[in-house]
Protein backbone atom coordinates (compact mmCIF):
# COMPACT_ATOMS: atom_id res chain seq x y z
CA UNK A 1 0.00 0.00 0.00
CA UNK A 2 2.81 2.40 0.88
CA UNK A 3 4.49 1.70 -2.49
CA UNK A 4 1.26 2.68 -4.31
CA UNK A 5 1.08 5.97 -2.39
CA UNK A 6 4.73 6.74 -3.19
CA UNK A 7 4.09 5.88 -6.79
CA UNK A 8 0.90 8.03 -7.12
CA UNK A 9 2.03 11.00 -5.03
CA UNK A 10 4.31 12.53 -7.72
CA UNK A 11 1.48 12.31 -10.31
CA UNK A 12 -0.96 14.01 -7.94
CA UNK A 13 1.53 16.81 -7.19
CA UNK A 14 2.38 17.34 -10.88
CA UNK A 15 -1.31 17.41 -11.75
CA UNK A 16 -2.05 19.98 -9.05
CA UNK A 17 0.86 22.19 -10.15
CA UNK A 18 -0.17 22.00 -13.81
CA UNK A 19 -3.75 22.93 -12.94
CA UNK A 20 -2.57 25.86 -10.82
CA UNK A 21 -0.65 27.26 -13.81
CA UNK A 22 -3.79 27.92 -15.89
CA UNK A 23 -4.16 31.53 -16.94
CA UNK A 24 -7.55 33.19 -17.15
CA UNK A 25 -10.96 31.68 -16.76
CA UNK A 26 -13.88 30.75 -18.97
CA UNK A 27 -17.11 32.75 -18.83
CA UNK A 28 -20.51 32.88 -20.46
CA UNK A 29 -21.92 36.33 -21.18
CA UNK A 30 -25.59 37.17 -21.59
CA UNK A 31 -26.62 40.66 -22.57
CA UNK A 32 -28.44 43.08 -24.80
CA UNK A 33 -27.04 45.31 -27.50
CA UNK A 34 -28.07 48.27 -29.64
CA UNK A 35 -26.19 49.22 -32.79
CA UNK A 36 -26.65 52.16 -35.17
CA UNK A 37 -25.32 51.86 -38.72
CA UNK A 38 -24.60 54.49 -41.35
CA UNK A 39 -26.76 52.80 -44.01
CA UNK A 40 -29.76 54.19 -42.15
CA UNK A 41 -31.10 52.12 -39.31
CA UNK A 42 -30.34 50.33 -36.11
CA UNK A 43 -30.39 46.84 -34.65
CA UNK A 44 -31.43 45.76 -31.19
CA UNK A 45 -31.02 42.28 -29.80
CA UNK A 46 -29.72 39.79 -27.31
CA UNK A 47 -26.38 38.04 -27.40
CA UNK A 48 -24.79 35.01 -25.80
CA UNK A 49 -20.99 34.76 -25.67
CA UNK A 50 -18.78 31.81 -24.77
CA UNK A 51 -15.36 33.08 -23.71
CA UNK A 52 -12.32 30.84 -23.55
CA UNK A 53 -9.71 30.91 -20.83
CA UNK A 54 -7.18 32.68 -23.02
CA UNK A 55 -7.96 35.49 -25.53
CA UNK A 56 -11.02 34.07 -27.37
CA UNK A 57 -14.74 34.72 -27.35
CA UNK A 58 -17.48 33.30 -29.59
CA UNK A 59 -20.85 35.06 -29.88
CA UNK A 60 -24.38 34.18 -30.97
CA UNK A 61 -26.88 36.98 -31.56
CA UNK A 62 -30.61 37.33 -32.28
CA UNK A 63 -32.50 40.55 -32.77
CA UNK A 64 -34.43 42.97 -34.93
CA UNK A 65 -33.09 45.28 -37.66
CA UNK A 66 -35.00 48.54 -38.22
CA UNK A 67 -34.25 50.00 -41.68
CA UNK A 68 -34.65 53.69 -42.62
CA UNK A 69 -32.48 54.33 -45.70
CA UNK A 70 -33.13 57.93 -46.66
CA UNK A 71 -30.18 58.70 -48.95
CA UNK A 72 -28.48 55.30 -48.91
CA UNK A 73 -31.01 53.14 -50.77
CA UNK A 74 -31.70 52.73 -54.47
CA UNK A 75 -35.15 54.32 -54.11
CA UNK A 76 -36.03 57.75 -52.72
CA UNK A 77 -37.25 56.21 -49.46
CA UNK A 78 -36.71 52.69 -48.05
CA UNK A 79 -38.12 51.76 -44.64
CA UNK A 80 -38.97 48.51 -42.90
CA UNK A 81 -37.25 45.88 -40.85
CA UNK A 82 -37.05 42.27 -39.87
CA UNK A 83 -35.66 39.64 -37.55
CA UNK A 84 -32.31 37.95 -37.81
CA UNK A 85 -29.24 36.75 -36.05
CA UNK A 86 -25.54 36.23 -36.32
CA UNK A 87 -22.31 34.72 -35.12
CA UNK A 88 -19.01 36.31 -34.23
CA UNK A 89 -15.50 35.84 -32.89
CA UNK A 90 -13.52 38.24 -30.69
CA UNK A 91 -9.82 38.18 -29.89
CA UNK A 92 -9.14 39.85 -26.53
CA UNK A 93 -5.61 41.22 -26.11
CA UNK A 94 -5.36 40.48 -22.36
CA UNK A 95 -5.49 36.85 -21.27
CA UNK A 96 -8.91 37.27 -19.70
CA UNK A 97 -11.92 38.07 -21.94
CA UNK A 98 -12.16 41.81 -21.26
CA UNK A 99 -10.60 45.14 -22.27
CA UNK A 100 -9.60 45.82 -25.92
CA UNK A 101 -10.61 43.33 -28.63
CA UNK A 102 -10.72 42.89 -32.39
CA UNK A 103 -13.26 40.63 -34.01
CA UNK A 104 -15.34 39.54 -36.97
CA UNK A 105 -19.07 39.03 -37.12
CA UNK A 106 -21.66 38.05 -39.67
CA UNK A 107 -25.38 38.70 -39.41
CA UNK A 108 -28.23 37.56 -41.63
CA UNK A 109 -31.57 39.38 -41.67
CA UNK A 110 -34.96 38.64 -43.22
CA UNK A 111 -36.08 42.16 -44.11
CA UNK A 112 -39.37 43.50 -45.44
CA UNK A 113 -38.68 46.90 -46.99
CA UNK A 114 -41.32 49.33 -48.22
CA UNK A 115 -39.90 51.65 -50.88
CA UNK A 116 -41.19 54.81 -52.53
CA UNK A 117 -40.15 56.79 -55.57
CA UNK A 118 -41.87 59.90 -56.95
CA UNK A 119 -43.88 57.79 -59.44
CA UNK A 120 -44.05 54.32 -57.87
CA UNK A 121 -43.88 52.33 -54.66
CA UNK A 122 -43.69 48.72 -53.54
CA UNK A 123 -42.53 46.17 -51.02
CA UNK A 124 -39.43 44.00 -51.20
CA UNK A 125 -38.59 40.99 -49.07
CA UNK A 126 -34.90 40.16 -48.91
CA UNK A 127 -32.36 37.97 -47.13
CA UNK A 128 -29.56 40.37 -46.22
CA UNK A 129 -26.04 39.34 -45.21
CA UNK A 130 -23.91 41.76 -43.19
CA UNK A 131 -20.34 40.57 -42.44
CA UNK A 132 -18.16 43.07 -40.57
CA UNK A 133 -14.87 43.59 -38.76
CA UNK A 134 -15.20 45.11 -35.29
CA UNK A 135 -13.15 46.68 -32.52
CA UNK A 136 -14.17 47.59 -29.01
CA UNK A 137 -13.43 47.69 -25.34
CA UNK A 138 -15.14 45.63 -22.62
CA UNK A 139 -15.40 47.39 -19.26
CA UNK A 140 -15.85 44.93 -16.39
CA UNK A 141 -17.77 45.85 -13.27
CA UNK A 142 -16.85 43.60 -10.30
CA UNK A 143 -16.04 40.72 -12.71
CA UNK A 144 -19.80 40.13 -13.05
CA UNK A 145 -21.23 42.81 -15.35
CA UNK A 146 -19.92 44.47 -18.49
CA UNK A 147 -20.45 47.49 -20.70
CA UNK A 148 -18.96 47.21 -24.18
CA UNK A 149 -18.85 50.03 -26.73
CA UNK A 150 -17.78 48.85 -30.19
CA UNK A 151 -17.44 50.05 -33.77
CA UNK A 152 -17.50 47.98 -36.94
CA UNK A 153 -17.25 48.26 -40.71
CA UNK A 154 -18.75 45.85 -43.19
CA UNK A 155 -20.71 45.29 -46.37
CA UNK A 156 -24.48 44.82 -46.56
CA UNK A 157 -25.49 42.58 -49.46
CA UNK A 158 -28.87 41.22 -50.52
CA UNK A 159 -28.60 37.47 -51.05
CA UNK A 160 -32.13 36.74 -52.28
CA UNK A 161 -34.63 39.46 -53.18
CA UNK A 162 -38.36 39.10 -53.82
CA UNK A 163 -39.34 42.42 -55.41
CA UNK A 164 -37.39 45.43 -56.63
CA UNK A 165 -33.73 45.84 -55.78
CA UNK A 166 -33.03 47.75 -52.56
CA UNK A 167 -29.91 49.39 -51.16
CA UNK A 168 -26.70 47.51 -50.39
CA UNK A 169 -23.10 48.56 -49.86
CA UNK A 170 -20.34 49.41 -47.40
CA UNK A 171 -21.42 50.70 -43.97
CA UNK A 172 -20.00 51.73 -40.60
CA UNK A 173 -21.72 51.01 -37.30
CA UNK A 174 -21.37 51.93 -33.66
CA UNK A 175 -23.07 50.37 -30.68
CA UNK A 176 -23.05 49.35 -27.06
CA UNK A 177 -23.86 46.15 -25.23
CA UNK A 178 -24.48 45.53 -21.54
CA UNK A 179 -24.89 42.30 -19.63
CA UNK A 180 -23.65 39.87 -17.02
CA UNK A 181 -20.96 37.17 -16.88
CA UNK A 182 -21.41 33.69 -15.46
Amino acid sequence: MLKKIHFLLPFIIISAIAHAQEIGYTTTDIGGEVQWYSAGGYTAGLHLAFNGAVHSGFQLRAGYNKVDRKDWGIHADETGGGAGGGIGYRYYFPFRPHQFFLGVRSDIWRLKIDWKDPLSSGTTKTWTLHPAAEAGYMFLINDMAFITPAISAGYISNLATDGADVGEGFTFSAGISVGVKF
